[in-house]
């Protein structure tokens, strides 16, 4: 029997890979750090890789790896993989989401110290020579208050350290599991109140088009002069020249930055800026952390070897019977369950219904679909069909399914519900669309920038809203009006060329027409 080839890219840890060589079934060839053009002279002979940050693996190689089932990222990001071309050509993506947790954490931690106590200044004072003793008095955490952007794994251990220290800490993150804010003692806040009041805020959660920029110069000059500002999650979610200008202008008292917009750092005047600690993306090294990703990646690859598709996965593979109308229906019930995410955080109990011929599919990939749209804009770790369920059964998310062979009015449909919401999908010319909403007709194509709000059903709510969003030059793409009974109360869904500002939300739902003002946001 041949064994399985597996290609080592960069510089792994060696006890990392002690499962994979300890298994006879396995031919381990470790090459370091490859070029694209090495890469394409060997790839058709693996069917798994394995790798770093450094190697990346391109659509052209891609194309080329003929053999290859499986590329495994030791660590979390995955930005050096074309996971498009991966997952089109059937090769499965893992990497090692938790293995960098308590790094990570540790090094925020040691950030913000160096920060509160002025270490790197006092070092290079004495290395000069000096002995500046009153020249670098520090501030103690202990009953401060520290914000916690995004309460992922991170960010949690993150916030029982800190609590540990004496400090109160404030929470912002829509979704967080409210039993954990209850059993540590942290408060859930908004994000301006978050800024406004702690006097350390550290970044944890994942970079998404919704949080580039998160932080900028209009919400980072809320913060106390006295705050300081870490960021160890991704480059991007703080708006780079914006916080050089608050630190120029000593808006805030100090920042640590170990993410960059572009790595390695090109930004010379955020170098050059006043109070700020610099490090080199080090939050996940260590050697325990290497360690810890390195076997992680290993155990999942022979997990996957031997007919498992592991949690860790980052894309989904389609069985090969699998056609293209099921596909369409499964990116469906990913829509549905991102736009539910947006308009509402009560999933405490989720109905899932599976209409007319759908009840004779098999249906767990369209509730891991539904689960998925839901959380991957609003965690920090990796959501895909395959742990999405296992995400939900962790906060204790009741997903139920039922089946209504009846073809009602559409020959296939989904429809999801919560307490307070209910939306039904169906595909129509190959597109997703909402069909239903809380049991209103409405016909709206499931992508882009939705607004949608309730209103009473008379003459000029069109109008009046038209002529905010026109003032704001913001275009209507489409609309749909929908009501039960004349005179009464409607639903209108709107479709956007641009997102409105919050402030321009807040005055459409000031008009007294008009109720429930909702955005969402769906992407591919």
């Amino acid at each position: 029997m041949s064994k399985i080839k597996v290609l080592v890219c960069d510089n792994i840890s060696q006890e990392g890979l002690r499962p994979l060589k300890e298994d006879a079934q396995f031919e381990l060839h470790e090459k370091g750090k490859l070029s694209e053009t090495e890469l394409l002279e060997i790839i058709s002979e693996y069917e798994g890789i394995l790798l770093r940050s450094g190697t990346k693996i391109t659509k052209k190689i891609i194309e080329k790896a003929d053999k290859l089932k499986i590329i495994g990222r030791a660590g979390v990001g995955i930005d050096n993989i074309d996971l498009k071309s991966a997952t089109e050509k059937g090769i499965l993506v893992i990497n090692a989401p938790s293995g960098n947790t308590i790094a990570a954490c540790e090094h925020t931690i040691a950030l913000i110290f160096a920060l509160a106590r002025k270490i790197p200044e006092a070092h290079s004072s004495m290395k000069e020579g000096k002995w500046e003793k009153k020249k670098f008095v520090g501030i103690e955490l202990a009953g401060k208050t520290a914000g916690i952007i995004g309460l992922g794994k991170i960010g949690f251990e993150v916030a029982k350290r800190l609590k540990s220290f004496g400090m109160k800490i404030s929470v912002y993150d829509p979704y967080v599991d409210e039993k954990i804010l209850n059993e540590y003692g942290f408060e859930k806040v908004e994000l301006d109140e978050l800024l406004k009041k702690s006097d350390v805020i550290t970044i944890h959660v994942p970079k998404t088009k919704d949080t580039i920029n998160l932080l900028n110069y209009d919400n980072m000059k809320m913060m106390k002069k006295t705050a300081f500002l870490i960021n160890c999650a991704r480059g991007g979610i703080v708006n780079e020249k914006d916080l050089v200008r608050v630190l120029k202008e000593e808006k805030i008292a100090g920042a640590a930055v170990d993410v960059f917009e572009k790595e390695p750092l090109e930004n010379e005047e955020l170098r050059n800026a006043p109070n700020i600690i610099l490090t080199p993306h080090l939050g996940a090294s260590t050697v325990e952390a290497q360690e810890k990703v390195a076997m992680s990646v290993a155990e999942d690859l022979k997990k996957f070897f031997s007919g498992t598709i592991p949690p860790s996965s980052c894309n989904f593979i389609y069985p090969k019977d699998t056609t293209a109308e099921y596909r369409d229906y499964l990116a469906l019930s990913e829509y549905l369950g991102s736009f539910l995410s947006q308009i509402t955080d009560d999933f405490n109990r989720i109905k899932i219904t599976y209409g007319g011929e759908i009840s004779n599919w098999q249906t767990h990939p369209l509730k891991a679909g539904v689960l998925k749209g839901i959380f991957k804009n609003i965690l920090d770790e990796n959501v895909n069909l395959i742990n999405a369920p296992e995400i939900a059964k962790k906060r204790d998310i009741l997903c139920e399914d039922f089946e209504n062979p009846h073809m009602e009015v559409y020959s296939k449909y989904i429809e999801i519900a919560t307490k307070k919401f209910s939306l039904k999908g169906t595909i129509i010319a190959k597109k997703p669309h909402l069909v239903e909403f809380n049991e209103y007709e409405v016909d709206i194509v499931l992508d882009g920038i939705i607004l949608l709000f309730k209103n009473r059903d008379v003459p000029g709510v069109i109008g009046r809203v038209g002529t905010i969003l026109g003032e704001a030059k913001i275009n209507v793409a489409s609309m749909d009006v929908a009501r039960k009974e004349k005179g009464k109360s409607a639903f209108t869904i709107l479709k956007l060329d641009q997102k409105p500002t919050p402030s321009l939300l807040k005055n459409i739902a000031k008009l007294d027409v008009i109720s429930d003002v909702k955005l969402a946001i769906l992407r591919p």
